[in-house]
């Protein structure tokens, strides 16, 4: 098909032309899109693939997120028992500190009355020391005062038994004197 006007001709044969080419090209762009739709589908693919595995990796990071929340509070409620058990741990030391405290006081106060017990023994040994010296002597002293007394009581028996003589001669004598005055008398 031709035309008076030049433009015209040349529009309608670059159309007709472009039109050629651009079926040509067309397809060629078909071709790329398929090859270009092949290639997303594959991406696609692997992407849903790496989301999917993103997906499991997440899950699992949920799973050991749920598993590390579980065990921090276990941990927490462990940490809790533990402050308690600490807490009453604190409260036997202190207790346990206030009876040692007490014992301790307690053990001055009984050494104290030990060492003065200790000393009040040693006073009365030593009291029971002069006591048994003075006892001694005592007895020693009673020894001779019995010595003393079975002597004196000799020495009265001797006398009693020479007064008892006396006695005798001088009623010998009165008698004798008696006999010789009747005699002289008479």
């Amino acid at each position: 098909m031709t035309s008076a006007n030049p433009e015209q001709s040349r529009y309608i044969i670059g159309s007709a032309s472009e039109q050629y080419v651009t079926q040509e090209v067309y397809q060629q762009r078909v071709n790329t899109l398929q090859e270009l739709n092949k290639s997303l589908l594959e991406s696609n693919r692997n992407y849903l693939a790496h989301l999917t595995k993103a997906n499991e990796r997440i899950a699992e990071d949920n799973q050991k997120n749920r598993s590390q929340q579980e065990a921090l509070r276990v941990l927490g409620r462990e940490k809790n028992r533990l402050l308690a058990d600490s807490e009453e741990a604190i409260k036997l030391i202190a207790q346990r500190d206030n009876t040692i405290e007490s014992y301790n006081r307690n053990s001055c106060e009984n050494a104290m009355i030990h060492k003065r017990l200790k000393e009040s023994h040693n006073n009365q040994t030593e009291k029971m020391q002069r006591l048994l010296v003075n006892h001694d002597t005592l007895l020693k002293k009673h020894a001779l005062l019995n010595r003393q007394i079975s002597a004196l009581n000799h020495m009265s028996a001797t006398q009693k038994k020479i007064s008892m003589g006396i006695a005798k001669l001088l009623m010998f004598i009165l008698t004798q004197q008696t006999n010789l005055r009747n005699r002289f008398a008479g």
